[in-house]
């Protein structure tokens, strides 16, 4: 133990000097951010400047040196991250650092699960089900509809009208699948807006969530083949379980209007799991109420989140290309790409899944 501390010491020594303290972070630029407890309209928070992103690197950089991160993070689930509970503490620089538990655990542990999933990933990839498929495990968002779109409008319309001074604006369809799909919207608001309080960022996700709604009436369709492929998996036994990082709210609602929520036997969204996507926990939730093991279920995806989650919990994963190329979601570890439910590589594989073996 003792020379593992030392070695620990001497690492640190090398990466931020010797007697390095942690730095303050840096100034706002002027006009731009709001200070923390600033209401803009509707009730949200006050326009939020360009410079956000850098902040939140800084308070990370700050966070790593003055080695916090090894903090306990106690008991609960992620969405103890929206609410007033569990929390850690620490101080960065003058500035008192207050972080939900678990929650900044996306941004330390997404290169521990990444390197994980890759190493899974690159024997998933040309890998088969060991026996025959006994389960498919869901994502929602972009993988039963292209609900991606929808969220994308939501996030649009919102930042548009509450967070003017937000850049890109109007954000961009990139920048939404670089920085927001897939992920938990607490995680999202945390890295954006890290100066706001809990309450502040459940305002701003409790309105993502009503414009998502409204325009969902509209634009929420299931994807092409989706019933027809259900149809044979439940002729063939095959289990539905829903994983998804939206929260039980949601997730309800987008089932019910897809019209596909008596379908799934499980559902499992993100307040359930014990860390959220791209952490396995979710499948690995997932497969444990199901009754089965990675080598009897698959998972169908969309995100690099929601692959690297899949690959890292040991699932052969389908990957749909709602908003990601082939190629990125192979480089993630999906084992088949598809456009949507029709696909007929897909329907050679669920034939060969689904024999008697």
């Amino acid at each position: 133990r003792r020379s593992r501390r030392a070695e620990d010491r001497s690492r640190q020594n090398e990466i931020c000097g010797k007697n390095a303290a942690p730095r303050s972070l840096p100034a706002a630029a002027p006009g731009g951010c709001a200070p923390r407890g600033a209401v803009g309209m509707g009730g949200l928070p006050g326009p939020v400047c360009s410079a956000l992103p850098a902040l939140a690197r800084q308070r990370r950089l700050d966070f790593a040196r003055s080695g916090l991160q090894r903090s306990a993070y106690g008991g609960g689930g992620p969405h103890a991250r929206a609410g007033g509970g569990g929390r850690g503490f620490g101080a960065v620089g003058s500035m008192p650092l207050v972080l939900p538990r678990k929650t900044h655990r996306f941004w330390s542990g997404v290169r521990a699960s990444s390197s994980s999933s890759s190493s899974s990933s690159s024997s998933a990839v040309n890998a088969d089900l060991g026996g025959r498929l006994m389960g498919v495990l869901w994502d929602m968002d972009g993988t039963l509809s292209d609900s991606e779109a929808v969220h994308f409008k939501a996030y649009q319309a919102v930042f548009a009208k509450s967070f003017p001074d937000f850049q890109p604006n109007p954000l961009t369809k990139e920048h939404y699948a670089e920085n927001m799909q897939g992920r938990t919207k607490i995680d999202v608001l945390l890295g954006l807006f890290p100066h706001y309080s809990d309450e502040e960022r459940s305002k701003v996700a409790a309105a993502l969530e009503a414009e998502y709604e409204v325009l969902s009436k509209v634009d929420l369709k299931p994807l092409k083949g989706l019933t027809r492929l259900m149809d044979k998996l439940d002729v063939a036994g095959v289990k539905h379980s829903i994983v998804t990082n939206a929260p039980k709210s949601e997730m309800m609602y987008s089932l019910d209007l897809l019209g596909v929520k008596e379908r799934f036997s499980h559902l499992v969204p993100s307040e359930e799991c014990a860390a959220a996507k791209p952490d396995p926990a979710p499948y690995i939730e997932g497969l444990r109420r199901m009754g089965l093991t990675a080598k009897q279920a698959i998972a169908i995806e969309d995100s690099p989140a929601g692959v690297k989650s899949a690959t890292a919990a040991g699932l052969l994963t389908v990957g749909v290309m709602t908003t990601k190329t082939k190629e990125q979601l192979t480089g993630y570890g999906a084992s088949i790409c598809i456009n949507d439910y029709d696909d007929e590589e897909l329907w050679n594989k669920v034939k060969k899944w689904t024999e008697d073996r």
